[in-house]
């Protein structure tokens, strides 16, 4: 249903795809590869971490917020369970944080403390990412535009002052922290309870029980999302890092603009229902997903080489190459989007972490063995678009033939 909230919230997630744009701009026209190879080394290193301390919380406590919530559970519940998860949440970032301290004292040449400040950071910046419980709250529209407001406010920072890599990263997430701190201190003024609570009790195991399913589930596809500089740092020179990162950045980044439009499109889809059926989809919400998927493209790769002229100096990429990526990786992230969502609302993400792994190898294959280390990720995404599109029509010969036998 499209409602006045669900149009605003919808915005901010096109907004969202479009203002990593300038952060492409800047970084073309005013740094290296050399430095852009150690941003995206050092945006490894912290979205890895944060990806172990989350733990699948930021999915599996939602759920169980809202559950609270609908079973009309008392206050004390409902702070019980916050404050179980972040107490798990600091003991794993712990964890994490010493067992690096001992993988760099035993296997590494040299200790490197700049590495060590990415993983202290990106434990801090996980443990203080309160989105989950926004969105359990029905919040998230006040968060993100929050979000999106001090992000605009960020980038007119970055141009402003001399490009270094600590106060490139310190940018890039302050609207994140700040984001979380502000919404979470007026919902505390507002919300706080009034009559006095009981110290919550431990359960850190029953937190760990509850998140591990998604934890697993998601952990091999996020690794190798997040991680591949570190993995792939035998193979690649820290320029080659760079342009390999530029281009994931671009290939992910245009997801945004598609938003919940595949939850949208499959809403009609039962869990019921045998098969793969086209007749289920929501035509009204296809047909937007169908425009997009022809416009967007279209506009990257129509826009006059003199205008990109003016915007675009930088020889880091060029121009032309780098709006071609845009509408390619948006196709194909698109795609894989709605696929990805439909493998999910049928409890088959067993079989998307086949498809992935699998595309994921051969993409990088074929970017190490020709030398195209800039189209590495859209390889990936569209050898893993082949496989899906493969199973989709598998899936909808079969609807048919049950079908056809019924009838």
């Amino acid at each position: 249903m499209i409602n006045k909230k669900n149009l605003i919230n919808y915005s901010l997630h096109i907004l969202n795809g479009i203002l990593p744009i300038f952060l492409i701009l800047y970084l073309n026209s005013k740094s290296t590869l050399t430095f852009l190879g150690y941003f995206f080394k050092a945006l490894a290193v912290i979205g890895t971490v944060q990806l172990f301390v989350d733990y699948g919380f930021n999915y599996s406590a939602i759920r169980s917020y809202r559950e609270l919530s609908t079973n009309d559970s008392t206050t004390q519940h409902r702070i019980n369970f916050f404050y179980n998860l972040i107490v798990t949440k600091c003991l794993i970032g712990i964890v994490v944080f010493l067992a690096f301290i001992c993988y760099s004292k035993i296997f590494l040449t040299q200790f490197v403390i700049a590495d060590l400040s990415y993983v202290f950071f990106g434990v801090v910046f996980s443990v203080l990412n309160l989105n989950w419980f926004f969105y359990a709250t029905d919040k998230s529209l006040e968060f993100n535009w929050i979000l999106v407001i001090l992000r605009i406010i960020s980038f007119f920072i970055l141009y402003i002052l001399p490009l270094r890599l600590d106060s490139l990263l310190i940018i890039n997430f302050t609207p994140y922290f700040l984001s979380n701190i502000l919404l979470m201190l007026y919902l505390a003024y507002k919300q706080y309870p009034k009559k006095p609570i009981q110290l919550p009790k431990l359960e850190i195991f029953n937190m760990l029980k509850s998140g591990w399913t998604i934890f697993s589930n998601g952990i091999v596809i996020s690794f190798l999302t997040m991680g591949w500089p570190i993995f792939l740092a035998k193979f690649l020179t820290i320029d080659m890092i760079g342009l390999y990162g530029l281009a994931d950045r671009i290939s992910r980044g245009l997801r945004n603009l598609i938003g919940p439009l595949p939850f949208f499109i499959l809403s009609t889809h039962k869990h019921s229902t045998p098969g793969f059926n086209f007749q289920t989809f929501d035509k009204k919400y296809t047909k937007l997903f169908g425009l997009l998927l022809i416009c967007v493209p279209l506009i990257f790769m129509l826009v006059p080489n003199f205008l990109l002229g003016i915007v675009l100096k930088g020889a880091v990429i060029n121009y032309r190459l780098l709006l071609n990526l845009y509408a390619l990786g948006f196709i194909a992230g698109a795609l894989n989007s709605l696929f990805y969502t439909y493998l999910i609302k049928f409890s088959k993400e067993s079989l998307y972490l086949i498809y992935f792994v699998l595309a994921y190898v051969l993409g990088v294959g074929l970017g190490l063995l020709i030398g195209t280390y800039i189209f590495m990720p859209l390889f990936v995404e569209f050898i893993l678009c082949i496989l899906l599109v493969i199973k989709f029509i598998l899936e909808y010969n079969k609807s048919k033939s049950i079908t056809v036998t019924s009838l």
